[in-house]
């Protein structure tokens, strides 16, 4: 019979350090890139704007569907005095980057990678694509940790199916 759970479980402090060392990576990459968050290239930050002042997602009172809701919607509801700033759309993208890295780690560990967990989280940290995209407002970010997070439940599941998973 194949032994479904996953390898042991790491020790909190390996765990903590992941997060401290995405922190840092994350962090400084999107403080040293903080202008390129002032952009709005895809029009996110101007949907979420107008969603949180007007209430209507799109531009003024005319509704669009012109791109995915779910980040606007996020940015929308942390936006301050109806402005989305950069701090807040760079924290998001730092928090999002800093799951996935965990998520990825997790994932491993389900994957019984053993140490080499700590290499995948390691590599998803420091991925230049979603380094360069964390210091966009753009949805990439959020995506990846949606993608993996997914990833996380299915193999979760499919090691022991149950309504609840």
């Amino acid at each position: 019979m194949i032994d479904d759970r996953p390898a042991a479980e790491p020790r909190l402090a390996a765990i903590i350090a992941v997060v401290i060392c995405t922190l840092v990576i994350r962090g400084a990459f999107v403080a040293a890139t903080a202008d390129s968050l002032n952009a709005d290239p895809d029009a996110y930050r101007s949907i979420a704007e107008n969603l949180r002042q007007h209430g209507v997602y799109g531009s003024g009172s005319s509704p669009t569907a012109f791109r995915p809701p779910l980040y606007p919607v996020l940015l929308a509801a942390l936006a301050v005095d109806g402005k989305v700033t950069s701090a807040i759309a760079g924290g998001l993208n730092v928090l999002f980057g800093v799951a996935t890295v965990v998520l990825t780690f997790w994932l491993g560990r389900h994957w019984r990678l053993g140490r080499w967990s700590f290499a995948a989280a390691a590599l998803v940290a420091i991925d230049p694509i979603l380094l360069n995209q964390s210091s966009l407002v753009m949805t990439e970010t959020l995506a990846t940790c949606l993608a993996t997070a997914s990833l996380l439940a299915i193999t979760a599941w499919n090691a022991k199916p149950s309504p609840r998973r």
